[in-house]
């Protein structure tokens, strides 16, 4: 009998696989249960309701068992996509209906857990599990016990969303539990046959071939008993239909004779009143149950109209009028046209009111109809339509019938009013529920129109035939509701489908308990034959073992690139491998017997005086690791070594296992590795005092700037000031050519005052950090242009989006007041329009202005970037040319850069803020157009 661990070896696997394997038994799990739910739906017996076996049920079982819980995940997919099938939804076309697959595919999955949550707590544990106790338990837990979950999760979520009328709630829960518990009863002996015999193949086959033998048989059964039982209901249901088409086309005979009842009435007498025609048509509704109206539709000519409508009015003690319907379905006063055809009498007047007068001539498919009846001189029917007087959705015909007197005289039609409802229900009495009916008008048949559909649910039994009445072809389609099929089905393939696979899980049982306990007596004999074979073979493969580890150590100790050397406690040399004959220089001969301190003087030294030098070298734990001693040479030169040193205990004898490396290299790779770091060190000593030299003389360089634009600002202030004195008091002395003189050394005055004050500022930057805020960029551009723009023909567009932007309010300022500054002042117009541009990128706000200027050609474009450079003489320019130098500067103390494009007429040029708040002159710069 299989052990317990072999048992949980196959139903709990105990290792976690890869992602890929997980996800590849996730997608086998998904595409399995739903290949076994498809081939659930072969077994349906009436279409409509769940299959009475679900295999795919103890599918979920099987690899939930065998792949662990994360399986189910497959299990849901699987579900889920059966049941988007079976209810018939678009997966193109997601819909809040998609809960109900949601929740039957997590009732088959919660109930596969339970399921498998129970078969490894209460049954997994027994030794035996063909126990009759253990079979018992396997199948109550795996089958009926789970089943009840996902039978009641899914018939509520079905009756809730209103798929499941509450008469068949029963049935179908009864159903689908018994489904799933067949489902997962015929899986039960393959679950433990896999668990028992997963190394057998032959024994699988034993077992696998007879069983699905055994399936197949019940299958075919099946088959031919359902495809019986469909033949005789369908036979039964013909029979059945044909009886319901003999019944309405004997009403609409009915129709037809009501119909040239009142056509002879008119016929008889020269005139009939209202009332005389409300009488007549009182035996006719009695004789004929289902008439929704009869009514008499004169032929009136637009001459006439007004007499017909006075004549009624008068008749009805109210107004009447003739009356169509407008486009958008109400009600009016019927329009002037050559020709009416209205409701003139109508009967039952009650529930007709909304009709009378209603010109059923001026809707197209009532006035087709009324032309062919006139021109055939017989009964004509409409096509279907809507009732004037209808207040619920159904479809109904008229029945118009010509009106013509012994002398051929023509007046009008009587129409015959029939619901499709009330006309099917006065035919086919209590049949009406019990099938399920669809009307349609197939008279164009490249057009047909739905004339009646009650919407019962249909079966697979199906039945239709054309109906031939007044002129009009309807098609009849009739199915037996699931209720009536239910009534008329056996029981044969139930019996056949439940038994024949109760039976065959039986016998797969049975023949599974064979074949496993002949695989007992195989083993016990197995095992029987293994022991007295290996007491036989214990001392040869002893021997053979002692052989080859010898071999091993040999070889180990020939080919291993340290050197080993063995000892006694007196530090006698026992081995000397390859590797130490090769690092010492003597021979394995010349060394062995001798004192290890030969070849590392070292021990000499630490000799114990009791003759046992090792014992004070191994430690506690018997072992010297990476102690670095000094070798010796047979040519006595000495090198250095790590030497590890083991203890062992062989024959009752401690011995000492050494293992030297030789270190020379090493030791030679450590002292370069350090005068290279100390040259590294002197040399980064050397680049700090130049960087700090090269600190300091641009500190003194800018302070020299500060200085000298400060203080000569106050003797500058006084030349100008006195020789705006001097040409107040001398204006009526000085000569033209003098007073042109001073106001050009005004001129330079200013200019210079201006190259001052920009080159004050141009030294401050960077002096003092501002504080990053929120600006609103239109805002800030439109106040700098304003400032810049009193009065002259140039425009600002923004082209921001109204953006606000985190950035130092007041170098952004100062770069904008340049930047439009210069746009305007190099402009070769007295017009223009100035652009504001914003993007932004992971780590740049690039603001950009941009001119429709003369443009600043490519060659000069790093020029116009440096202090005191202007494109154009002072004298026609007038400016300090610190402009864009300042903007540089600005941008670039805020690690930013500036970017010029102008290619022939115009000039953009973008600035680029990083967003990060703490990046300044002081952090690397990354390149812009990495």
């Amino acid at each position: 009998m299989p052990q317990l661990s072999k048992v949980y070896s196959w139903l709990s696997p105990s290792t976690t696989p890869t992602s890929y394997i997980s996800a590849i038994r996730v997608f086998f799990s998904a595409i399995g249960y739903w290949f076994f739910g498809v081939l659930a739906s072969y077994f349906v017996i009436e279409s409509g309701f769940t299959s009475p076996i679900w295999p795919a049920a103890g599918f979920a079982l099987l690899v939930g068992l065998r792949f662990g819980y994360w399986t189910l995940l497959g299990i849901f997919f699987g579900a889920f996509t059966v049941t988007m099938n079976f209810l018939n939804y678009a997966w193109l076309e997601p819909s809040t209906v998609w809960w109900i697959p949601f929740i039957i595919a997590s009732g088959a999955v919660f109930q596969a857990a339970i399921a498998i949550w129970l078969v490894r707590r209460f049954v997994l544990p027994l030794q035996d599990l063909f126990s009759f106790k253990a079979i018992s338990l396997f199948v109550l837990a795996s089958a009926p016990v789970a089943s009840i979950i996902s039978a009641s999760i899914s018939v509520v979520a079905l009756q809730i969303a209103g798929q499941l009328e509450d008469k068949l709630l029963s049935s179908y829960w009864l159903n689908w539990w018994f489904a799933d518990t067949i489902g997962v009863f015929i899986f039960c002996p393959v679950i433990i046959s896999l668990n028992l015999l997963p190394q057998r193949k032959t024994k699988l086959f034993s077992f696998f071939v007879p069983y699905l033998l055994l399936i197949a048989v019940v299958i075919t059964l099946f088959s031919l008993t359902r495809t019986d039982q469909l033949v005789k209901q369908q036979a039964i249901f013909d029979a059945k239909a044909q009886g319901m088409l003999t019944a309405i086309h004997k009403q609409t005979e009915n129709i037809l004779h009501a119909s040239q009842t009142m056509v002879s009435i008119f016929s008889l007498f020269d005139s009939i009143s209202f009332n005389q025609f409300q009488e007549y048509t009182v035996s006719i509704y009695d004789y004929i149950p289902g008439t929704h109206a009869l009514s008499w539709i004169p032929e009136v000519n637009n001459s006439e109209r007004n007499v017909y409508e006075q004549r009624m009015s008068i008749q009805l003690g109210k107004d009447y009028n003739f009356t169509q319907r407008d486009s958008s379905g109400d009600l009016i006063t019927a329009t002037t046209r050559d020709r009416y055809y209205p409701v003139y009498y109508i009967a039952p007047l009650a529930s007709n009111k909304a009709a009378l007068g209603f010109d059923i001539g001026s809707h197209p498919g009532r006035r087709s109809a009324i032309n062919h009846a006139l021109e055939l001189g017989r009964s004509v029917a409409t096509e279907p339509i809507t009732l004037v007087q209808e207040t619920e959705k159904q479809f109904a015909f008229l029945l118009l019938t010509p009106i013509v007197t012994h002398d051929e005289r023509n007046l009008g039609l009587i129409s015959t009013v029939y619901r499709a409802k009330e006309l099917l229900g006065s035919a086919l009495n209590d049949n009406l529920d019990s099938v399920s009916i669809k009307i349609l008008d197939v008279t164009n048949s490249s057009t047909p129109m739905q004339f009646f559909e009650n919407n019962l649910g249909e079966s697979n039994i199906h039945w239709q035939g054309e109906l031939q009445f007044a002129e009009r072809t309807w098609l009849i389609q009739l199915s037996p509701t699931l209720e009536s099929v239910l009534m008329t089905e056996g029981q044969e393939v139930w019996l056949v489908i439940v038994a024949g696979f109760i039976i065959s899980t039986l016998m797969g049982l049975f023949l599974l308990s064979l074949i496993n306990r002949k695989v007992i007596v195989e083993n016990l004999v197995t095992e029987k034959t293994r022991a007295l074979s290996i007491s036989l073979d214990e001392t040869q493969k002893a021997q053979q073992k002692i052989v080859e580890n010898e071999t091993k150590v040999r070889i180990i100790l020939e080919t291993v690139i340290d050197g080993i050397i063995t000892f006694d406690v007196s530090g006698t040399i026992k081995t000397f491998n390859p590797a130490a004959v090769k690092m010492f220089g003597y021979t394995a001969d010349e060394v062995l017997d001798k004192n290890v301190n030969q070849l590392m003087p070292e021990f000499d030294k630490n000799s114990a005086a009791n003759g046992e030098p090792f014992l004070d070298i191994a430690n506690a734990d018997q072992r010297v690791i990476g102690r670095e001693v000094t070798g010796k040479c047979k040519d006595s030169t000495e090198f250095p070594v790590d030497l590890a040193i083991s203890e062992m205990v062989l024959n009752d004898q401690r011995m000492f296992t050494g293992v030297v490396r030789d270190i020379t290299d090493r030791k030679n790779a450590k002292i370069s590795l350090t005068n290279a770091l100390k040259q590294a060190d002197d040399k980064a000593i050397e680049l700090q005092h130049y960087v700090d030299e090269l600190s300091k003389s641009n500190q003194e360089l800018d302070q020299y700037a500060y200085v000298a634009s400060h203080d000569l600002k106050s003797p500058l202030q006084a030349i100008g000031q006195i020789s705006s004195w001097i040409q107040a008091d001398c204006a009526d002395l000085l000569p033209e050519a003098s007073q042109k003189h001073l106001q050009l050394l005004q001129q330079r005055i200013k200019r210079m005052e201006n190259l001052l004050a920009d080159l004050l500022a141009y030294s401050r930057i960077g002096r003092q950090e501002y504080q990053w805020e929120n600006v609103n960029l239109d805002q800030l551009t439109q106040h700098v242009f304003e400032l810049n723009c009193l009065g002259n023909g140039f425009s600002l567009v923004c082209e921001t989006g109204n953006v606000v932007c985190r950035l130092p309010r007041i170098p952004l300022e100062l770069v904008l007041r340049n930047l439009v500054n210069n746009a305007i002042k190099h402009h070769d117009k007295s017009t223009g329009i100035i652009h504001l541009k914003y993007e932004v990128t992971d780590t740049y706000h690039i603001i950009s202005i941009c001119d429709d200027g003369p443009g600043i050609p490519v060659a000069y474009q790093g020029k116009a970037l440096e202090m005191f450079q202007t494109l154009k003489s002072r004298d026609e320019i007038e400016g300090s040319g610190m402009g864009l130098a300042l903007v540089k500067k600005t941008i670039s103390f805020y690690a930013g850069d500036i970017k010029i494009i102008s290619e022939g007429r115009g000039t953009c040029i973008s600035t680029y803020w990083p967003k990060n708040e703490r990046t300044t002159k002081s952090i690397e710069k990354l390149p812009l157009n990495a």
